[in-house]
Protein backbone atom coordinates (compact mmCIF):
# COMPACT_ATOMS: atom_id res chain seq x y z
CA UNK A 1 0.00 0.00 0.00
CA UNK A 2 2.94 2.34 -0.02
CA UNK A 3 4.17 4.68 -2.70
CA UNK A 4 7.65 5.51 -3.88
CA UNK A 5 7.66 9.06 -2.54
CA UNK A 6 5.20 11.52 -1.02
CA UNK A 7 5.71 15.27 -0.97
CA UNK A 8 3.28 17.50 0.92
CA UNK A 9 3.26 21.26 0.44
CA UNK A 10 1.98 22.83 3.60
CA UNK A 11 1.84 26.12 5.43
CA UNK A 12 -0.50 28.85 6.63
CA UNK A 13 -3.06 30.55 4.41
CA UNK A 14 -1.59 32.95 1.84
CA UNK A 15 2.07 31.88 1.85
CA UNK A 16 2.11 30.62 -1.74
CA UNK A 17 1.35 26.91 -1.36
CA UNK A 18 -0.77 26.75 -4.50
CA UNK A 19 1.80 28.67 -6.56
CA UNK A 20 4.59 26.35 -5.44
CA UNK A 21 2.32 23.31 -5.86
CA UNK A 22 1.52 24.27 -9.46
CA UNK A 23 5.21 24.58 -10.31
CA UNK A 24 6.19 21.31 -8.64
CA UNK A 25 3.18 19.55 -10.19
CA UNK A 26 4.12 20.65 -13.70
CA UNK A 27 7.73 19.58 -13.17
CA UNK A 28 6.72 16.13 -11.87
CA UNK A 29 4.10 15.61 -14.62
CA UNK A 30 6.75 16.26 -17.26
CA UNK A 31 9.35 14.02 -15.64
CA UNK A 32 7.47 11.01 -14.20
CA UNK A 33 4.71 8.81 -15.60
CA UNK A 34 3.85 7.39 -12.15
CA UNK A 35 2.92 10.80 -10.70
CA UNK A 36 -0.31 11.40 -8.71
CA UNK A 37 -1.54 14.85 -7.70
CA UNK A 38 -3.80 15.42 -4.66
CA UNK A 39 -4.87 19.07 -4.57
CA UNK A 40 -6.37 20.91 -1.64
CA UNK A 41 -10.11 20.20 -1.51
CA UNK A 42 -11.06 23.70 -2.72
CA UNK A 43 -8.79 23.40 -5.76
CA UNK A 44 -9.94 19.92 -6.82
CA UNK A 45 -11.95 20.38 -10.03
CA UNK A 46 -13.85 17.11 -9.51
CA UNK A 47 -15.50 18.36 -6.33
CA UNK A 48 -15.07 22.13 -6.64
CA UNK A 49 -18.81 22.88 -6.69
CA UNK A 50 -19.48 20.76 -3.59
CA UNK A 51 -16.47 22.20 -1.74
CA UNK A 52 -17.42 25.76 -2.63
CA UNK A 53 -20.98 25.18 -1.38
CA UNK A 54 -19.73 23.55 1.84
CA UNK A 55 -17.30 26.42 2.51
CA UNK A 56 -20.03 29.04 1.95
CA UNK A 57 -22.36 27.20 4.34
CA UNK A 58 -19.57 26.96 6.89
CA UNK A 59 -18.72 30.67 6.61
CA UNK A 60 -22.43 31.52 7.03
CA UNK A 61 -22.61 29.36 10.19
CA UNK A 62 -25.00 26.89 8.52
CA UNK A 63 -22.53 24.00 8.90
CA UNK A 64 -20.68 23.30 12.14
CA UNK A 65 -16.89 23.16 12.45
CA UNK A 66 -17.17 19.46 13.16
CA UNK A 67 -19.08 18.75 9.95
CA UNK A 68 -16.81 20.99 7.88
CA UNK A 69 -13.54 19.58 9.26
CA UNK A 70 -14.87 16.04 8.85
CA UNK A 71 -15.70 16.85 5.20
CA UNK A 72 -12.12 17.99 4.59
CA UNK A 73 -10.65 14.99 6.37
CA UNK A 74 -12.84 12.56 4.42
CA UNK A 75 -11.75 14.22 1.17
CA UNK A 76 -8.10 13.41 1.85
CA UNK A 77 -8.93 9.91 3.11
CA UNK A 78 -10.84 9.21 -0.11
CA UNK A 79 -8.01 10.54 -2.26
CA UNK A 80 -5.51 8.35 -0.39
CA UNK A 81 -7.70 5.24 -0.64
CA UNK A 82 -6.86 4.63 -4.30
CA UNK A 83 -4.01 2.35 -5.31
CA UNK A 84 -0.85 4.43 -4.91
CA UNK A 85 1.67 1.60 -5.06
CA UNK A 86 4.93 2.74 -6.69
CA UNK A 87 3.52 6.23 -7.30
CA UNK A 88 5.08 9.61 -6.68
CA UNK A 89 2.45 11.55 -4.74
CA UNK A 90 2.26 15.33 -4.43
CA UNK A 91 -0.24 16.67 -1.91
CA UNK A 92 -1.39 20.22 -1.25
CA UNK A 93 -1.88 19.98 2.49
CA UNK A 94 -2.28 16.64 4.23
CA UNK A 95 -4.74 14.91 6.51
CA UNK A 96 -2.82 16.09 9.58
CA UNK A 97 -2.56 19.63 8.17
CA UNK A 98 -6.28 20.16 8.51
CA UNK A 99 -6.20 19.04 12.13
CA UNK A 100 -3.05 20.93 13.10
CA UNK A 101 -4.07 24.22 11.52
CA UNK A 102 -7.85 24.45 11.44
CA UNK A 103 -9.35 21.96 13.88
CA UNK A 104 -7.10 22.98 16.77
CA UNK A 105 -8.04 26.63 16.20
CA UNK A 106 -11.75 25.76 16.10
CA UNK A 107 -11.32 23.79 19.32
CA UNK A 108 -9.57 26.71 21.05
CA UNK A 109 -12.42 29.01 19.98
CA UNK A 110 -14.97 26.57 21.44
CA UNK A 111 -16.42 25.71 18.01
CA UNK A 112 -15.19 22.11 17.98
CA UNK A 113 -15.54 19.98 21.08
CA UNK A 114 -12.75 17.83 22.51
CA UNK A 115 -14.43 14.53 21.56
CA UNK A 116 -14.78 15.51 17.87
CA UNK A 117 -11.19 16.76 17.87
CA UNK A 118 -9.95 13.49 19.42
CA UNK A 119 -11.81 11.44 16.80
CA UNK A 120 -10.25 13.54 14.04
CA UNK A 121 -6.78 13.05 15.53
CA UNK A 122 -7.32 9.28 15.70
CA UNK A 123 -8.61 9.10 12.11
CA UNK A 124 -5.74 11.22 10.91
CA UNK A 125 -3.05 9.15 12.64
CA UNK A 126 -4.58 5.86 11.50
CA UNK A 127 -4.87 6.95 7.86
CA UNK A 128 -1.37 8.39 7.76
CA UNK A 129 0.13 5.28 9.36
CA UNK A 130 -1.63 2.96 6.91
CA UNK A 131 -0.88 5.09 3.84
CA UNK A 132 2.53 6.21 5.14
CA UNK A 133 1.76 9.84 4.40
CA UNK A 134 3.51 12.65 6.31
CA UNK A 135 1.90 13.32 9.68
CA UNK A 136 2.84 15.98 12.24
CA UNK A 137 1.67 13.93 15.19
CA UNK A 138 3.64 10.74 14.56
CA UNK A 139 6.72 12.52 13.17
CA UNK A 140 7.07 10.33 10.09
CA UNK A 141 8.22 13.07 7.75
CA UNK A 142 11.23 15.13 6.80
CA UNK A 143 10.68 18.88 6.72
CA UNK A 144 12.29 21.07 4.09
CA UNK A 145 11.77 24.80 4.34
CA UNK A 146 11.62 26.95 1.22
CA UNK A 147 12.02 30.57 2.21
CA UNK A 148 12.19 32.58 -0.99
CA UNK A 149 11.27 32.63 -4.67
CA UNK A 150 14.88 31.94 -5.69
CA UNK A 151 14.63 28.40 -4.36
CA UNK A 152 11.79 27.55 -6.75
CA UNK A 153 13.19 29.20 -9.86
CA UNK A 154 14.49 25.92 -11.30
CA UNK A 155 11.03 24.35 -11.08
Amino acid sequence: MSFSYCCVITGPIGVGKTTLYNRVEQYLKNKYSNFVSIREYLDDNEIHETSDKMLKQYLNNKVSDSVFQNYIQQYYIKKLSVNLVDKIVLMERSVSDSIAIFSNLANKKGKLNNIDLAIMYDNCINVDKIRQTPNYFINNFELTLIRSEEHTSEL
